[in-house]
């Protein structure tokens, strides 16, 4: 029935009453072993009946081990590489794609020159941002204070400094004394926020110089 080129002639198969083909082996005489565990179903590794087998008890034992599945099917049947079968089976289950899934890593972008600046000197590519406001105590009553923020884009050094209110006087001010105590750089780059247009007067205090130059991003 098996020709001998089979995987499945080495097992020394034979057929039952009822015409399935059931592995024969040294545990007759056990009484305490089912009788479909004595003489397990051969089924072929390739095959659909197989792998809805397979996927049956992977269901039934709510997406467990691998080795919970194979301990189970060899109770009633025997299937070569077995294994194989319960990882391609768990492969193609939805439920076990969501519980197992490993989560993919982004792909960063290439850092901007400013980042890369080498041999520079710190603040020549600057970062700038506001933070606060903050609660503070002068005399008897409370004022707000605004931080200003800014960051060397290339050793990331900080520099900060501390305004009264969001107007463009006390931002300039503050871009003043950040010059005045760190040089004029390069770059200034900042974010979109509210208050973006008042680097545009920034071009107005920084000395005329084709190397100097401010970037709003």
């Amino acid at each position: 029935l098996i020709p001998r080129s089979s995987v499945l002639f080495k097992r020394n198969p034979y057929m039952d009453e009822d015409g399935i083909l059931r592995l024969s082996g040294r545990i007759d005489r056990c009484r305490v072993v089912d009788p479909a565990t004595k003489r397990p179903i051969l089924l072929p590794r390739r095959h659909r009946v197989t792998e809805l087998i397979v996927d049956d008890v992977h269901r039934r034992y709510k997406h467990g081990s691998q080795e919970t599945v194979v301990n189970e099917v060899r109770q009633r049947f025997d299937i070569p590489a077995l294994r194989s079968v319960c990882r391609h089976v768990r492969l193609q289950c939805n439920m076990c794609m969501l519980l197992y899934a490993r989560p993919v890593s982004p792909q960063m972008c290439e850092l901007p020159a400013a980042r890369l600046a080498a041999y520079m000197m710190p603040f020549s590519y600057t970062g700038i941002d506001y933070f606060g406001p903050m609660i503070v105590a002068n005399g008897r009553k409370t004022e707000k204070r605004w931080g200003v923020l800014f960051t060397c884009l290339t050793v990331r050094a900080i520099h900060i400094e501390v305004v009264r209110s969001l107007s463009t006087s006390d931002c300039l001010m503050a871009i003043r004394s950040f010059m005045a105590r760190r040089g004029t750089p390069i770059e200034i780059i900042s974010d979109r926020g509210q208050d973006e247009w008042l680097l545009e007067e920034v071009g107005k205090i920084v000395p005329a110089n084709p190397d100097k130059k401010d970037e709003m991003v």
